[in-house]
């Protein structure tokens, strides 16, 4: 498996990436939502 949260552009997340199995998800911090495309947060 490979972790695309450990590449220099984190999977594509603004703020945080979660690796899970076979995948990953963006995060935001707290005081942030996800945005629509699930990669930025607002």
């Amino acid at each position: 498996e490979v972790d695309e949260c450990s590449r220099p552009n984190r999977g594509g997340c603004e703020q945080r990436c979660l690796n899970t199995l076979g995948s990953y998800k963006c995060s935001c911090d707290p005081g942030y939502e996800l945005a629509p495309d699930k990669r930025r947060c607002e």
